[in-house]
């Protein structure tokens, strides 16, 4: 089943922080395609009871309006066993359908992942996301799925961007784990995020915490 994903946000407190924003959501996906000739690197670390993994993923600006992605997850266990492999490579491109500065931003995309562990056949990953300002507050709401799975996952967040200290509340909801994260994102400087959340499994009860690091770099910036 080829998944849509859904995502409505906002721009960061322009009247107060002009250009302060958050680079990534830990449990959700932004609708903010990199610029052109813009690279952005994320390594983000989860860890509860069930799961113990990292991910690193890369995005790259084509253009203004298309993105294309690389994500290289591994765990260290999975549903609670020790499992200490690299599940799959995900690629993908984003388009953006509409790109209106300060106003609604919607993006279209889809993603592969290519199993590295010979037990699994191709995945596939569709997304649709919407990005509009609401005053100062980032709402994100998302829908989609896998092919593979054959379910599908919404999730929610808010954020409060600010130029050093962002706010962050999410929800995800799936029939195997509904997920809740609480946070902040720490930008000490224009290229670099750091990012450190609480997480509780919504159905067991269970905590937990993630963290990432997202770096920024653009290439062939005329002086």
């Amino acid at each position: 089943m080829l998944g849509l994903v859904l995502l409505l946000g906002t721009s960061a407190r322009a009247d107060e922080d002009e250009g302060a924003h958050v680079r990534e959501l830990f449990l959700g996906e932004l609708a903010t395609p990199q610029e052109e000739r813009e690279l952005q690197a994320t390594l983000q670390g989860l860890a509860d009871t069930e799961e113990v993994s990292s991910t690193l993923g890369i995005e790259y600006g084509i253009t203004e309006r298309l993105q294309v992605e690389l994500s290289l997850p591994y765990e260290w266990m999975s549903d609670g066993e020790r499992t200490g492999s690299l599940p799959g490579v995900g690629a993908g491109v984003g388009f953006a359908l509409v790109d209106a500065e300060g106003g609604l931003q919607v993006v279209s995309g889809v993603e592969v992942a290519v199993p590295t562990n010979g037990e699994r056949s191709l995945g596939y990953e569709g997304l649709l996301a919407a990005h509009r300002p609401l005053g100062p507050v980032h709402l994100n709401l998302q829908v989609g799925g896998e092919r593979e799975e054959e379910e599908t996952e919404l999730a929610a967040g808010l954020s409060l961007p600010a130029e050093w200290v962002s706010p962050l509340l999410e929800f995800t909801w799936s029939e195997e784990r509904p997920l809740g994260a609480a946070g902040v994102a720490l930008a000490p400087s224009g290229d670099v995020e750091n990012g450190l959340a609480g997480l509780v499994d919504l159905g067991t009860g269970a905590l937990g915490a993630t963290a990432c690091l997202t770096m920024e770099r653009a290439f062939g910036e005329e002086q």
